[in-house]
């Protein structure tokens, strides 16, 4: 178990949350993304730490998790990091963990639609950083 542990953190997976994103995301088909990537927009403005980068199309997938907002400025820091992903041009879209469990069907449809509207406009010159070879 402690292996898997860091193999996991060496892939970039920072939380529970995000390890069942990660093993939803097999079943979706699409292109294996970056997780934790640091994103930075045409300037080097760091916008963020996206969990779920996938850099052929700039497309975030967050996991938003509850017990990571309970304040509100918490809160208002994911929202202005969402703002700003959307702002420099990334497609954004987030889960909750409990859907993740419970409705994995419904997530990996939303993930597959995304993608598509991530595919069909420009890639805006948004440049990420792997947290991961």
């Amino acid at each position: 178990m402690p292996r898997r542990v860091l193999g996991e953190l060496a892939e970039g997976v920072r939380s529970a949350a995000e390890l069942e994103a990660k093993r939803l995301w097999s079943s979706t088909g699409l292109p294996e993304p970056w997780w934790n990537a640091a994103v930075y927009d045409a300037e080097g403005r760091f916008l963020g730490v996206a969990d779920c980068w996938l850099d052929d199309v700039a497309m975030v997938w967050e996991i938003e998790s509850s017990e990571w907002h309970l304040s509100p400025a918490d809160h208002d820091t994911t929202v202005e990091r969402a703002a700003g992903f959307v702002a420099a041009g990334a497609v954004y879209t987030a889960s909750k963990p409990k859907k993740i469990l419970t409705n994995p069907e419904d997530v990996v449809a939303t993930l597959r639609a995304t993608y598509e509207q991530a595919r069909k406009r420009p890639r805006p010159p948004l440049r990420a950083i792997r947290t991961t070879q």
